[in-house]
């Protein structure tokens, strides 16, 4: 089962506030079925009580993009290279000390391998870290304006930038090791809305759940398990649990 986010209000919210400076990366499985609410539906963002910090969100194709100190968009980030639609999507966007944002995609269904996608924007500026009671916001602003429109799962970030090597291992089922921060969002639980790593709090206005187009249904050896098979608890180092259909496709 999956997380569906309605292009209107959904938002997951939770509270962290100790991610530093940079380096940082953020990772998602996504389903969109369009740039979502504003043509700017978000995936994942970290925000101060003053409005700084760094968001991952899409973009009017739908593509992927990245702001950082975003209320005056000190960095940022806006890929050329679509995101069809409807489809499932292993996404990265990440930070060094270098302050230049990075992004990478790869489709988790047929592929192609996690990329670096090319840009039309991709400037370069100040970073402040995430701080005060917003903290994370799965899928949304703080304030519900600018909704994801899909199903995201398995998000996590990383106090580090991700090689490519890592981020295909993610597309492939496997969640790389040193995870800060891990909501994997894939059971119609309540504790799916906290950080499974450390526990942070989250706060789920969501109440709408889907059986089928499931982003994470794909294991490392290209397979589709039973939608009986139940998913094995984390571990660090072992495969994303991952529940989809059989005869390889998707169905109800």
């Amino acid at each position: 089962m999956t997380r569906v986010f309605d292009g209107a209000n959904s938002m997951i919210q939770a509270t962290i506030t100790d991610i530093s400076a940079p380096p940082f990366s953020y990772i998602a499985t996504i389903y969109p079925r369009t740039a979502g609410e504003g043509s700017a539906g978000r995936i994942l963002r970290t925000e101060q009580t003053g409005g700084t910090g760094s968001e991952f969100k899409l973009a009017a194709g739908p593509v992927l993009a990245w702001a950082t100190n975003y209320d005056t968009v000190n960095s940022d980030a806006v890929a050329s290279t679509a995101l069809t639609a409807n489809t499932v999507w292993a996404v990265c966007g990440l930070l060094g000390t270098d302050q230049i944002c990075h992004l990478y995609q790869g489709n988790v269904v047929a592929g192609p391998a996690v990329a670096e996608v090319a840009y039309t924007s991709h400037n370069t500026g100040s970073v402040a870290a995430a701080s005060g009671t917003n903290g994370a916001v799965i899928g949304n602003k703080s304030d519900q304006t600018l909704t994801f429109d899909g199903w995201i799962a398995h998000v996590a970030i990383f106090l580090r930038v991700l090689r490519v090597d890592e981020m295909e291992m993610y597309r492939r089922g496997y969640l790389p090791s040193g995870a800060y921060a891990y909501w994997p969002l894939t059971q119609p639980d309540t504790t799916q809305s906290y950080d499974v790593i450390a526990g942070r709090n989250g706060t789920d206005t969501l109440t709408a759940w889907t059986d089928d187009l499931r982003p994470m249904h794909f294991n490392p050896h290209g397979q589709f398990r039973s939608p009986r098979a139940r998913p094995k608890p984390f571990r660090p180092g072992r495969p994303i649990p991952r529940v989809g259909v059989g005869g390889g496709g998707f169905s109800p």
